[in-house]
């Protein structure tokens, strides 16, 4: 896979580098994963990044028919690589206090493989594509309401897991399609701020004013983006959406 487009712009766009949403693709090109961090953790920027790089450590080893595992290894991953940052660092009792509340971050992934592509998606960052039929698709969130629910998220303290795995567990997944089922080989990655949006589009059946938002180039995108916060129509929140061709 390549990453054709990468479009980010942070809650507040005067302070770029607190942009909560961070991606990472690896060089062989065969995975890809976009987390998006809660802004009241301490440093979910950090816990973020270390649950792309560890989805992309542990791409191969992904089961889309039985997914726990394979998160399970990634929140190690990720949870070790975080322990070992926050020991380097000098924290006030503040920041300790913070940190002990734990980090969160949603992720969604995908890894390609020479005829099929498997999806893994936790919180309300979504994956979409067109099928050969025009239709619109999504995973793992597929209407507008469920971005009005608080969404379930990776936690840097294990301690969560007995929610994520337990009464959260039917709220996340992970699938596998075809990639002859995917339209022009081309998938987006995006987080919650503009799902929702495309994700009403594609209710009202406004199929193609979704596709042309997605395949905006930058600067499209970017003037799209201030007028729908000026005029309330997109929440102001961290937004990001990536093009990436199979």
């Amino acid at each position: 896979m390549k990453l054709e487009q990468a479009f980010y712009l942070a809650k507040e766009p005067d302070f770029p580098d607190a942009n909560e949403d961070v991606f990472a693709i690896d060089a062989q090109g065969h995975a890809a994963a976009l987390s998006d961090g809660a802004s009241e953790s301490f440093d979910s920027q950090t816990w973020g990044r270390l649950l792309c790089e560890a989805f992309l450590q542990e791409a191969i080893t992904l089961r889309p028919d039985a997914p726990e595992p394979f998160i399970r290894a990634v929140l190690a991953k990720a949870r070790a690589a975080f322990a070992h940052r926050m020991a380097a660092r000098t924290l006030s009792w503040s920041q300790q206090a913070a940190l002990s509340r734990g980090n969160f971050a949603s992720l969604v992934g995908v890894r390609e493989s020479s005829d099929q592509v498997a999806l893994v998606a936790i919180g309300d960052s979504l994956v979409m594509w067109q099928d050969t039929r025009g239709r619109l698709q999504s995973w793992v969130l597929q209407n507008s309401e469920e971005f009005k629910r608080s969404p379930v998220l990776l936690g840097s303290d294990p301690r969560t897991d007995s929610v994520l795995f337990g009464s959260e567990r039917r709220r996340w997944g992970a699938c596998q399609i075809p990639k002859a089922n995917v339209l022009d080989g081309r998938i987006w990655l995006m987080t919650d701020a503009i799902g929702a949006y495309v994700t009403r589009l594609n209710e009202q059946s406004l199929v193609p004013n979704a596709i042309e938002l997605l395949q905006s180039d930058i600067d499209s995108l970017l003037d799209w983006s201030r007028q729908k916060r000026f005029h309330h129509e997109l929440r102001i929140d961290d937004t990001t959406l990536l093009s990436i061709r199979l």
